[in-house]
């Protein structure tokens, strides 16, 4: 079930990040996929850096197979292999909807085609959003096919990059933003 943030951060459509994973293979994809998010996800919300990690909306990091909850609250086990083509984004929310999110990347992706990254990272972003399930619209809420760092969801459907999101997605977006 998609969730909303809480109304403070919705009114102001922009969701702040506070990226802490600009080491080794996923050096400057953090910030060229936030880019492309702001531009697919036609002004419904956008991301913004900050450099204070304590107001961000949103942490971004590498994880080495495990990860916690940067914002406390949450000891569940955050478990998945560093050579993922996944990453996960947890949310922390209150009654009144989203408050913080989180997301992890794998540290060694078995596929780290620059493409292939940064699907992976608008993929977390559109879950630090708010959209929880997978959906089959056949864009960024699927799981993806890889063939040479170009990505698909089916033989038959359109090549990324260039990146974009499915109407369906992006109505579902709306319902939330």
């Amino acid at each position: 079930m998609d969730k909303s943030w809480e109304n403070k951060v919705r009114s102001t459509k922009t969701l702040t990040y506070f990226d802490e994973s600009n080491t080794g293979r996923w050096s400057g994809v953090v910030a060229v996929s936030v880019q492309a998010f702001n531009r697919i996800a036609r002004g419904i919300v956008q991301y913004k850096l900050t450099d204070d990690r304590n107001s961000a909306n949103v942490v971004i990091g590498v994880a080495e197979g495990s990860a916690s909850f940067p914002f406390g609250g949450d000891d569940r086990p955050i478990v998945f292999s560093k050579t993922s083509t996944h990453g996960i984004t947890r949310t922390f929310a209150y009654s009144t909807g989203i408050a913080k999110a989180a997301i992890f990347l794998p540290s060694d992706p078995s596929q780290d085609n620059q493409n292939v990254l940064q699907f992976i990272t608008i993929h977390e972003l559109i879950h630090a959003c708010g959209l929880e399930a997978h959906d089959n619209d056949g864009v960024l809420m699927t799981l993806p096919n890889i063939q040479g760092g170009k990505i698909f969801s089916t033989p038959k459907s359109k090549k990324m990059p260039p990146f974009f999101m499915a109407n369906k997605t992006i109505a579902r977006l709306r319902a939330i933003w």
